[in-house]
């Protein structure tokens, strides 16, 4: 392999590593940041978008690590862009490896290509996950690109999984792609009580009621109508049971007019707000609810987890793997099934001591897969990439964890 790095300050040449970013976003930037930080390998990211389009409010902070800004770019296809910034930035760069995020976005795919016509390791990160017939449909495709795929990144075991299925080697597979600052946000949690305490008065939601949450994109997949109906049930059996959803989207309209149609007077719709403020709603919950069809992973119900909070979720959620593993740190209900969800949720707010341990049990979980660990398991995926065409990594890298 040709090495293109520079050197370390022990003398050993650090891997150069450059990881396409759609858009900056709080559960990637911690990891480059702590990356960045280390040191270890030097990490440049190459963004196509400075936010991202189905979040316009959210306001992140300046990037703490090398970026690039691919600049203009144009739309191809309906959700497709395609920024010619790519191959000269990969060109100027002369990386050892290449992590490029997916195959939607004409842009990755120029990556890829630029990875096999250079020769250049390619790092595949994806979220894929198996929901039946339409994931077959994509298996081919994926199975493509694996083959020619030195290493992947991976947000948790359910795209591991998957991976695996499709005859990708296990020591290649690599997680952490999606990593909430873990520490960070239970730093909030420990100190909850008074913007728990505002935030519900601002819902007139008192003491002794029991506010079940759900975050994010408001579209057909989440299973919102389930949720809605489900609680319609619920909430004619116990007076103390609010559902707040916050988010905006497509189906937000059919999910008001539902609710107005149940006649639910504890029944909130929040606009999105900033990641930074929305934690609030987190601190002032009670249990957090994912009644998704279909998500390929689900970082609101990661952070639900950190935050100590029961969940009650479908097992069609990538993140279910890594967070609700079992009973004892969540409760999995079959997907559209609005009476299972109910039932689930009825007994949370009975048992408000159950929903507690719950929740602790959860967050234990949660405070393993920290920002400490992301970057251990992208340096590892580096080192992996290159390990099929050099035999001295030793000298490649410096200081990585083994």
């Amino acid at each position: 392999m040709r090495m293109k790095a520079c050197d370390g300050i022990d003398g050993r040449r650090r891997l150069k590593v450059a990881a396409l970013s759609i858009n900056p976003a709080p559960y990637r930037d911690p990891v480059f940041a702590e990356v960045h930080r280390r040191g270890n390998i030097e990490l440049h990211v190459l963004t196509m978008f400075a936010a991202e389009a189905d979040h316009p409010y959210r306001r992140e902070a300046a990037p703490e690590y090398l970026n690039t800004p691919l600049g203009k770019g144009f739309k191809l296809l309906r959700h497709s862009w395609l920024h010619p910034g790519i191959v000269p930035a990969l060109r100027r760069g002369m990386f050892d490896a290449i992590i490029v995020p997916g195959y939607s976005h004409a842009t990755a795919v120029l990556a890829m290509l630029f990875c096999w016509a250079t020769a250049t390791p390619l790092i595949f990160s994806c979220d894929s996950v198996d929901f039946g017939e339409g994931s077959r449909r994509r298996a081919r495709l994926l199975r493509l690109i694996l083959r020619r795929a030195a290493a992947a990144w991976v947000p948790g075991a359910q795209s591991r999984s998957y991976l695996r299925q499709l005859g990708f080697a296990a020591d290649r597979i690599f997680e952490g792609a999606y990593c909430l600052d873990c520490e960070r946000l239970i730093h909030f949690f420990q100190a909850r009580e008074p913007a728990r305490d505002a935030l519900r008065e601002s819902l007139r939601i008192d003491n002794a009621g029991f506010m079940f949450l759900f975050v994010g994109r408001m579209i057909a997949p989440r299973g919102l109508t389930h949720l809605v109906r489900a609680f319609a049930d619920l909430s004619a059996l116990e007076k103390d049971a609010f559902l707040v959803l916050v988010g905006d989207g497509p189906v937000r309209d059919d999910v008001a007019r539902l609710a107005q149609s149940l006649r639910l007077n504890r029944f909130r719709i929040i606009a999105p707000t900033d990641f930074d403020t929305l934690r609030n709603y987190y601190l002032a919950a009670d249990a957090y609810v994912m009644p998704a069809l279909r998500e390929p992973y689900s970082l609101a119900l990661a952070q639900a987890a950190i935050f100590g909070l029961p969940v009650v979720t479908t097992a069609n959620v990538g993140a279910v793997a890594d967070y609700v593993p079992n009973a004892e740190t969540g409760t999995i209900v079959p997907a559209g099934d609005s009476v299972a969800l109910k039932d689930a949720m009825l007994k949370l707010v009975r048992n408000r001591s159950l929903a507690q341990t719950v929740g602790r049990a959860g967050q234990q979980l949660a405070r393993s897969r920290t920002v400490d660990w992301g970057a251990d398991q992208l340096e590892r995926a580096a080192l992996r990439a290159v390990s099929r065409e050099t035999s001295d990594l030793g000298h490649a890298v410096v200081g990585v964890r083994g």
